[in-house]
């Protein structure tokens, strides 16, 4: 999800990517912090995010509590280049009516 002189660290304003449950999540790094424990914890605004609100307002009205989760730790985000997602779908765009 990088080229190869991209580095590691995620900062404000970097693409990440997060997947819960299966649902592939992409956004932009709003914000963080370190936490208690030593974790670098991140606010993410995830774009085109509707199933999870949906999945997750569905949870959390049948649970009683609320059921999102508004921060990510380090481990739980990858950073992505967004050129490198474009040049992926372009060949697939080129290779999808083959």
């Amino acid at each position: 999800m990088r080229f190869d002189n991209d580095s590691y660290s995620i900062e404000v304003g970097t693409f990440v990517m997060n997947n819960h449950h299966g649902l592939l999540r992409m956004g932009i790094v709003e914000d963080m912090r370190i936490d208690e424990n030593g974790w670098a914890m991140y606010k993410v605004n995830f774009l085109e995010d509707e199933i999870y609100q949906r999945n997750k307002t569905f949870h959390s009205e049948i649970s009683g509590k609320d059921e999102f989760q508004y921060e990510h730790r380090r481990d739980q985000l990858v950073k992505v280049n967004p050129q490198w997602l474009q040049n992926v779908v372009n060949a697939y765009e080129e290779i999808k009516d083959v």
